[in-house]
């Protein structure tokens, strides 16, 4: 079930979706390393060249990795700055889904972003949100 959740396959298009992740990760966390280990000590056992580049390349994969995952945090964090752009995000990711993900967005966001621009006083946006959300419920 949480692999459904993990944006891997498509996209499930809710904001708070990472909370079904946190546990898998951990597991995917513990096998990479072991993984690593485990190659490095086959490649050891292969030649002496294999004993210096193996540890070589899964430095420089563990680089690529992090520096990959560190853009996509930075990405993310600044639309959580203000309550506006996240929920902006919510709708566009929603919207964006295929057809037979039923592709719009939920009645939650909409009416959160309705709130959110009500907030940052962008009343005539926020109105035309909330009348949406009432029409849809």
């Amino acid at each position: 079930p949480f692999f459904l959740a993990s944006n891997v396959l498509f996209i499930v298009g809710t904001c708070k979706a990472e909370r079904v992740a946190y546990l898998p990760s951990i597991g995917a966390c513990i096998a990479i390393p072991l993984l690593l280990v485990q190659g490095g000590k086959c490649a050891s056992k292969r030649s002496a060249t294999a004993r210096v580049a193996f540890p070589s390349l899964s430095w420089a994969i563990a680089a690529v990795v992090l520096a990959a995952f560190t853009t996509r945090c930075m990405y993310y964090a600044d639309m959580w700055r203000t309550g506006v752009s996240l929920w902006e995000h919510a709708m566009v990711t929603q919207a964006s889904r295929p057809a037979w993900m039923h592709a719009n967005a939920t009645t939650h966001s909409i009416g959160e972003y309705g709130l959110q621009l009500s907030w940052a006083n962008r009343n005539a946006e926020a109105q035309v949100l909330l009348e949406r959300q009432i029409r849809i419920t």
